[in-house]
């Protein structure tokens, strides 16, 4: 409801002509609709409030208040807005900056409610500790506005608030509702959101903002081509690893393909959410097609998931994908098929227990020659392992049936090596295949040291 002359004077309790000479004063908050003034109940509170008035107990009544919707956080946010590197030395200019992005009507007078917040801050600051801080009035400040709204700044750099923590604020929530019962629900919300750890963490987290710039400046500043992406993928796997995702690089057999995964808190086998990022370069034009950006959002996107992982199911998935632009990277990961099954696989885990096991070889296990150890799968790029466990007999055949069929479903792709320490007591036709070319001259060496198979409880090797 606006609040006429007559409605003014007898809730601040003094005369017509005092409120109009306020008015015509510039100090009193008023709206001219159809040559008559008109006031906003909240915002007279407010005005009264901060000049330490005595008012009517009628102020603090809202009849209009019903007929107001009460948004959710996240509409009020939308419409807000969220705005980055707002700039800002001192509190004072970091409030003026945020009043001067809120999407508010023009009769709103900016300089006022800014004269408002600051008198706020001066009473007590609304700094609420980890760089977070929450302007408000001391009692609801309701400008002309037709819902509430919630405006969320990302200051450029952290200012002294006075809060309670003593840190430095780079976040402002600023809050502005059309009637004080909106208001007081709008920030009841808010707080209750800033008390979930995983919300909390993806504000602050917008710090990341510069690592994910450093990182597109740097791909850009050292461009690599297809198949030869090796710092930048390096980089990507180190940016990623940094915010929990367990990363496998080299993936498979492209030595500059990653591959990252994060568990959702929540448990469970979905949704699996998945990003795709690229870094190559064009040889000669450097990021003519804006791969550094490419790979800095995938980054991006992985890292503001992985701030609210635990508040998710399933599991998040990134995959560097090398040689978009030449030579199809992308294509090489799909055919080698591998990945299909296990995700295929992944989905039927047949007992909590069970699991599918990738690990990333190449590097340091690719430099002996195939002869000059035991181990003679040395150009081998991936090993999987698949683990059957449970407890209940009752799931023998269930889980004994998924480790078997996901074995011939995977078999197709896999090499013709295995690697010992995965073979079972019932797998003695494999020994062979577990060290290839040297099985036989580890039998001769078997025949001189141990002719009469003393040692024979392994994975065992015949005397020749």
């Amino acid at each position: 409801m606006q609040l006429t002359v007559r409605d003014v004077a007898g809730l601040l309790k003094v005369s017509e002509k005092t409120v109009y000479r306020w008015i015509n004063d510039g100090v009193l908050p008023a709206y001219r609709v159809n040559d008559q003034y008109r006031f906003n109940r909240a915002e007279l509170l407010e005005w009264a409030t901060s000049r330490k008035m005595a008012v009517s107990p009628d102020l603090f009544d809202e009849p209009e208040s019903d007929g107001v919707p009460i948004p959710s956080l996240v509409d009020a946010l939308q419409a807000g807005g969220i705005f980055y590197r707002v700039e800002g030395t001192d509190r004072e200019s970091a409030l003026r900056n945020t009043v001067e992005h809120m999407r508010l009507p023009e009769e709103v007078d900016r300089e006022f409610l800014l004269r408002v917040l600051l008198a706020r801050e001066n009473l007590q600051s609304t700094g609420i500790g980890d760089g977070i801080a929450i302007p408000h009035v001391r009692n609801p400040i309701v400008l002309h506005v037709l819902r509430p709204m919630i405006t969320l700044c990302f200051l450029e750099k952290p200012v002294e608030f006075g809060a309670l923590d003593g840190k430095p604020v780079n976040v402002l929530f600023s809050l502005i509702s059309p009637t004080v019962r909106a208001h007081l629900r709008m920030l009841s919300r808010l707080s209750f959101a800033l008390n979930d750890a995983g919300f909390k963490k993806a504000i602050i987290d917008q710090a990341s903002r510069d690592e994910i710039l450093e990182l597109s400046h740097r791909i850009h500043a050292q461009p690599e081509p297809a198949f030869e992406e090796r710092q930048a993928a390096t980089w990507v796997a180190e940016a990623i690893a940094r915010h929990g995702f367990a990363v496998e690089h080299p993936a498979g057999r492209l030595e500059t393909a990653i591959r990252g995964t994060l568990r959702g808190g929540r448990g469970g086998e979905r949704p699996r959410v998945g990003i795709l990022a690229e870094y190559d370069a064009l040889p000669g034009l450097g990021h003519g097609c804006g791969h550094n950006t490419m790979a800095a959002s995938g980054v991006g996107a992985a890292i503001a998931l992985a701030s609210v992982a635990e508040e998710l199911p399933g599991e998040i998935v990134f995959l560097g994908t090398p040689a978009e632009e030449r030579g199809s990277g992308k294509q090489f990961m799909i055919d080698d098929g591998l990945f299909e099954a296990v995700i295929d696989y992944a989905g039927k885990l047949p007992s909590g227990q069970c699991e599918i096991f990738l690990a990333a070889l190449g590097g340091a296990t690719a430099r002996p020659a195939p002869g000059a150890t035991a181990y003679a799968h040395r150009d081998t790029r991936f090993v999987m392992n698949v683990h059957g466990r449970w407890d209940d007999p009752s799931e023998d055949e269930r889980c004994i049936r998924w480790a078997r069929n996901f074995f011939k479903a995977s078999a197709p792709f896999a090499g013709d090596g295995v690697y010992v320490n995965f073979l079972t007591a019932d797998e003695g036709e494999r020994v062979r295949s577990a060290y290839g070319p040297s099985y036989d001259r580890l039998a001769r060496v078997k025949r001189k040291y141990d002719p009469a198979n003393l040692f024979r409880v392994n994975q065992n090797i015949i005397p020749a």
